[in-house]
């Protein structure tokens, strides 16, 4: 374009985009074909004839494209976005627990808070420690009570309750979308399903649902419903697992995987990665609600055959409420104890990065298929080498014996053998923390996955 403007016959390739913006007042040539580049070369420079339409044709060309024309355009389409409705709101099911899901939210809010692009409004239950979290960021939250869902009760009576407490409370939420003029809800957890699909057929607004769980049964029968009765819907899934349960559906298409991540305040200085070998007495580390499906009860168990002197345990989280579960838990730790194995029960911890640098092993004891597994990965961050009863989700990124060690909690012997074989250094321990620390800072760092989740939202808008 340039050379035309200076009065310059052009002579160009054929591929990309320039026959596209020069038309018919250029020579095009075969970039591979060096017999054809010299052969126009010589016919423009012996053919004064072909020459002047050249010139006088590219003189005209030119002249639509400009600065001005090129800075006007670009008005355009700023004045554009600038009209266009940027109201997003995240929703949540609980304000109180802070699993997971509630760590990934966080960083969620707080990134589109920072980027000032969004008008951000955040809707919880009640308050709580999440809630609390999320005050701290100088961010307003609503109030928005969430249905009621139970899968442990009766399928009839469960799905009653669920669907009247979700036809029930969708005017609150459907207030809240009204008064901000949403066009995009963002919901965190099963149990607002329902309800914001709902209120998604009042209002015109883009709805995105993020799996943080594996759906089964009555769950994923609803979703499907749902899904497949929504134009306006977007899915996101941590993990292929999570993705499994709808392949071969309409649902599929709707659904993009974006993993899980960590803080960067998680990662520790690769220099700091210990290279000890040797553990005469093991720290041992389990995250996570006290429950029959997190399968801390058949781990301490099988643990019953390890020297009570060779290791102690940790066991952070909220025990169940189910009482025959509970009773059933306290008795085993009692029972250990008095057999003199050092079992400690903090309870619900929020500092979870600087317990995790207390302790040299992390047990990952779920009996059920975990939808990605975060504390596998903030521990790998930390230096710390990660157990994990063998599942689906975990070993789309931990290779046994690579980045971390399975286990089969359906064998008893499996666990004590694998404590065993560490304690007899049969492995090379730091070889796989560096191995699996370099894998979560490659493929689950923080602003790489923020940066994805800013893309869908545009996508979305």
């Amino acid at each position: 374009m340039e050379a035309m403007a200076c009065g310059t016959p052009v002579i160009a390739s054929n591929n990309s985009s320039l026959p596209e913006v020069l038309g018919e007042n250029a020579l095009y040539v075969d970039p591979y074909e060096i017999h054809q580049i010299t052969s126009s070369i010589l016919k423009i420079y012996e053919n004064a004839e072909l020459l002047e339409p050249f010139i006088k044709n590219g003189l005209k060309h030119v002249q639509q494209y400009s600065w001005e024309k090129a800075a006007e355009k670009h008005i355009q389409i700023y004045d554009c976005l600038a009209h266009k409705k940027r109201n997003i709101l995240f929703v949540d099911q609980y304000s109180e627990y802070y699993g997971g899901g509630q760590i990934i939210l966080k960083d969620l809010i707080k990134h589109i808070h920072t980027l000032n692009q969004w008008n951000l409004r955040v809707a919880l239950p009640s308050s709580g420690n999440f809630s609390k979290e999320i005050k701290e960021l100088g961010i307003k939250i609503n109030d928005c009570p969430v249905p009621v869902h139970d899968i442990t009760r009766n399928l009839i009576i469960d799905s009653v309750l669920h669907l009247a407490s979700s036809f029930w409370l969708a005017k609150n939420l459907y207030k809240i979308c009204k008064v901000n003029d949403i066009n995009i809800l963002y919901c965190n957890g099963g149990r607002l399903f329902l309800m914001s699909w709902l209120v998604s057929k009042m209002l015109d607004f883009q709805l995105i649902w993020h799996f943080h769980l594996v759906f089964h049964d009555r769950q994923k029968q609803l979703v499907e419903f749902l899904g497949k009765h929504s134009e306006r819907l977007k899915i996101i899934a941590v993990s292929e697992k999570t993705k499994s349960p709808f392949h071969g559906n309409d649902l599929k298409s709707k659904i993009t995987i974006l993993h899980n991540w960590i803080s960067p305040e998680f990662m520790i200085d690769s220099k700091y990665l210990s290279k000890r070998q040797k553990y005469p007495k093991m720290k041992l580390l389990n995250v996570g609600r006290i429950s029959k499906e997190k399968g801390q009860y058949p781990m301490l168990q099988s643990m019953n055959q390890i020297p009570a002197n060779s290791f102690q345990i940790t066991i952070v989280g909220k025990l169940s409420n189910e009482k025959k579960f509970s009773q059933k838990f306290e008795n085993l730790v009692n029972v250990l104890e008095k057999n003199g194995f050092t079992i400690n029960l903090p309870g619900y911890l929020t500092d979870i990065k600087n317990e995790l640098s207390k302790n040299d092993f992390l047990i990952i004891s779920s009996i059920v298929p975990e939808a990605f597994g975060i504390t596998a990965i903030e521990a790998m961050a930390r230096g710390v080498i990660v157990l994990a009863n063998r599942q689906d989700s975990l070993s789309e990124f931990m290779v046994h014996q690579e980045t971390g060690f399975f286990y089969d909690a359906d064998d008893p012997q499996s666990f004590p053998n694998l404590i065993h074989e560490i304690q007899d250094q049969k492995y090379d321990l730091f070889r796989i923390r560096k191995n699996a620390y370099q894998m979560v800072k490659t493929r689950f760092y923080a602003p790489k996955q923020l940066a994805r989740f800013q893309e869908i939202l545009e996508e979305t808008v």
